[in-house]
Formats: structure tokens, sequence, C-alpha cells
């Protein structure tokens, strides 16, 4: 549930600024961006030699509600920050 927050938080302003036909493209385009991020950072991590997998392991096996707490004010922080720019694109579009 945290994750389909996460993914509205990332497509609400997307859709607001291009609209109903573009913003189905912008969206992939958006997605498709950020996996790229993501893939392109995990493997710079591994190159230095740092094993992200026993991190994650560690810290979900013993300190899961934190990692649930961290979660939650993450997608909340980001839900926040596209509330505040949709409505910023929202009052643009009007005046």
């Amino acid at each position: 549930m945290i994750f389909s927050y996460l993914v509205i938080g990332f497509a609400v302003p997307v859709g607001v600024y291009f609209e109903a036909q573009k913003s189905q493209l912008a969206m992939i385009i958006v997605f498709g961006g950020l996996f790229l991020i993501t893939f392109i950072l995990y493997f710079i991590i591994q190159l230095t030699g740092f094993n992200v997998e026993t991190l994650l392991d560690f810290y979900i096996e013993n300190q899961l509600s934190l990692v649930c707490i961290l979660c939650t004010f993450f997608v909340a922080f980001i839900n926040y920050l596209s509330c505040k720019i949709s409505l910023k694109l929202i009052n643009k579009k009007e005046y």
C-alpha cells in the first residue's frame, strides 16, 4: 500500500502538468527514468564493494518497525511535495 501511495505521489504532478493524453507517455518516461537511476546507482554501489543486500536484509530482519516508519515518512514527504507542486501547477494554469 505504501508503494501505491509513492506511485501516486509521482503520477499526480505529471498528470496535472501534461494533461490527459500526454500524461501517459510522460509517466512512462518518468518511471523509466526512476528505474534507470536506481539501476545505475545499484551497480555503482556494487562496484565500490559495498554489499547492499546484506545491509537491507539486516535492517528488514532486525529493525522492521523502523524500516516501516521510515518508509511511511518518506512517502508522506513525497506526497506532500507532490501536493505542493500540483497546486502550483493548477494555480499557474488558471491565471
